[in-house]
């Protein structure tokens, strides 16, 4: 949350809420059992919303929404809906609707993501995920914000309940942790929530992989699931309800409840433990997809989907006292592609490829043991992993493999948030500690060799193809040895068919061709302009040939390369159909592709493995970045 400034949003959000002109009235910010005097709830309980959709002429970054996104934000709001009296109606964009308060949510790529607290009196109000927010958790948690509800580690009670560590707590993020004065809001008159939807675990916010917070006592049975796991908790239920006064109907008779309940919109006295049971179940509209889920693995490959419609098969249950108990399911090695898997490993990609590794984990040999399978299992509940942790232990919260390629991919200085959390041990963050030995994730490569026949990377090599995926798989034909192994000689003379003339889908990949051709990038780069301006630089083949003798070709054909290598693929064009692809005009090339863009190859997909924050699908765990910051009466969630 933003530090108090003395700005104009300040001055006007002091005159609507009518509370005394202090820095503490700055955090907007409420929890179930956590909520400001004064915020403004929705008339009657009703939210008019509009997803907005992504405009191409838009100035701001837009990330649209894909139809699982839309699927998951309105889970969300349904499960808000069968709990509460709260209702949320979408109205169309160019509604005249829009005039009176609305919530307008977007994936503008802002660094963080945030809502609006309660309703903003006039026009919109701004919920904001962008590409890492986008589970149900975290959308639970937006909405949360914007029906009125704070952070529970605000409440001006909770050192009663945590001991705050201020020293692990990343200096940008300070201000997250401030108590909000009791003048300001309601508790209601309830212990803290260890599962409120908007608590973050422990881990959240440090900046040494150490805990920013710990329970004061033992919490026993308590799961500390993160964010993008949890659902609605019961306090959070029971917050909801109270503010927006859902048992206004109900009869005096039918008004009385124990202090351990509350009374929903039905005129029935909830419990957490009758809340826990009803909602630790399956989704029944998605019990086909449930059934399997184990033996699929989705809970952890396809989490952001399986998790919040198969939470009892999936063991991510909010748990009160003997109800929610269900247990996660054990984490399969498994190849998540057996069709691909068996040319992919044969080809060596089990070396040097991200995809493969996880995608082929189990033929990779890359299966961890058994202990380690099962710590992967529990330690994403931070509950089990703060245990290890005070006992003297530091691992991977995450899934090891994951971590390590994730390292290895620099996100450790680039994406802090997560993987300090997350991934400690492949971090280097756990020093002296007792951490775990993660040896079983290396293969031994036995000296350097060409990871394919020595015939095709010879003829790569002398193309000047050494680059990219051949320069890995070719490493002894691209004379990259270092442990004194000689480059192969062969009598084979060179082509004489330029290097620079490609058959790989012969397009420009900028709109900056012409004039790189005009300055004489291609005779002076030509390597580089073959990726990038193949058709303006003439670099196309007249003829449709094929580059490499038959029998390459026709093993290049059989093993797949025509489809997954396009470096491979460009020296057989005949054999593999690139013949058949009509020359586009240079003008449909598309400003901003990347010069490795393979037309949806599995080069692409590699990418993206690579990037640990922009998978949807659980099994990249899209690692949510885990901060909140208000500014402007936002709520922003990291």
């Amino acid at each position: 949350m933003a530090a108090c400034r003395p700005s104009l949003w300040i001055s006007v959000l002091l005159l609507l809420t009518v509370v005394a002109s202090r820095c503490e009235a700055r955090t907007l910010r409420q929890k179930r059992s956590l909520a400001l005097k004064h915020v403004k709830t929705w008339p009657n309980g009703v939210v008019p919303y509009i997803i907005k959709t992504a405009s191409a002429n838009s100035s701001e970054s837009e990330d649209a929404f894909s139809e699982v996104d839309r699927l998951l934000i309105r889970k969300a709001m349904d499960t808000i809906e069968q709990e509460t009296c709260v209702k949320f109606k979408q109205i169309e964009e160019g509604s005249n609707k829009k005039k009176s308060p609305y919530v307008e949510i977007s994936g503008r790529n802002d660094k963080h993501c945030y809502a609006t607290l309660g309703m903003i009196t006039e026009g919109k109000n701004e919920i904001i995920l962008n590409s890492l927010c986008r589970t149900v958790g975290q959308i639970l948690h937006e909405l949360a914000h914007t029906l009125g509800l704070l952070h529970e580690i605000m409440r001006p009670d909770r050192n009663d309940y945590i001991v705050l560590h201020e020293e692990n707590i990343a200096k940008h993020y300070k201000q997250e942790f401030d108590v909000q004065p009791a003048l300001y809001t309601h508790l209601w008159d309830r212990t803290f929530d260890f599962q409120s939807i908007t608590l973050y675990d422990p881990f959240s916010f440090t900046m040494s992989s150490k805990p920013v917070w710990e329970p004061r006592k033992h919490l026993k049975n308590t799961p500390l699931f993160p964010l993008r796991e949890k659902d609605l908790s019961f306090e959070d239920t029971a917050a909801i309800n109270r503010l927006y006064n859902c048992a206004v109907n109900c009869t005096q008779r039918k008004r009385k409840c124990n202090l351990n309940a509350f009374l929903t919109a039905r005129c029935r006295c909830e419990t957490a433990e009758s809340y826990a049971y009803r909602r630790c179940r399956d989704d029944r509209a998605y019990r086909g997809f449930c059934s399997n889920a184990i033996e699929k693995n989705k809970c952890y490959d396809n989490a952001t989907v399986a998790i919040p419609f198969c939470r009892k098969t999936c063991g991510r249950c909010f748990r009160a006292g003997i109800f929610g108990k269900s247990s996660p399911p054990m984490k399969r090695c498994v190849d998540l592609e057996p069709r691909q898997c068996p040319r992919l490993i044969k080809e060596g990609y089990c070396y040097f490829d991200a995809w493969t590794k996880i995608h082929c984990q189990q033929s990779c040999g890359l299966c961890p043991p058994p202990d380690v399978a099962k710590r992967q299992t529990y330690s994403l509940d931070a509950r089990e992993y703060l245990l290890a942790y005070q006992t003297g232990e530091c691992y991977n919260r995450f899934d090891d493999l994951k971590c390590m390629i994730f390292a290895e991919s620099g996100h450790c200085e680039k994406n802090p948030s997560f993987m300090t959390s997350y991934c400690a041990l492949s971090c280097g963050n756990c020093r002296k500690q007792n951490s775990l030995d993660l040896s079983y994730l290396h293969i031994a490569q036995t000296g350097c060799r060409n990871l394919i026949d020595d015939e095709r990377c010879n003829a790569l090599a002398r193309e000047h193809k050494c680059r990219g995926i051949t320069l890995k798989q070719c490493m002894l034909s691209c004379g990259v040895c270092r442990d004194g192994s000689p480059r192969p000689t062969t009598s084979r003379q060179p082509t004489t068919t330029p290097a620079a003339k490609v058959r790989r889908q012969c397009k420009d990949k900028s709109t900056m061709c012409p004039w790189l051709v005009e300055h004489g990038h291609c005779l002076t780069k030509p390597e580089q302009m073959e990726q990038l301006c193949p058709l303006s630089c003439k670099f196309c083949l007249e003829d449709c040939v094929d580059l490499d003798p038959a029998h390459i070709c026709a093993d290049v054909k059989k093993r797949g390369y025509c489809i997954y290598d396009p470096s491979h693929a460009s020296r057989c064009a005949k054999s593999c159909g690139l013949c058949k692809t009509q020359q586009p005009d240079a003008s449909s090339s598309k400003r901003g592709e990347d010069i490795g863009d393979n037309e949806g190859t599995k080069s692409e997909v590699i990418e993206k493995v690579d990037e640990p924050c922009t998978e949807t699908d659980a099994s990249k765990y899209s690692p949510a970045k885990v901060e909140e910051s208000t500014l402007k009466k936002k709520m922003h969630s990291k």
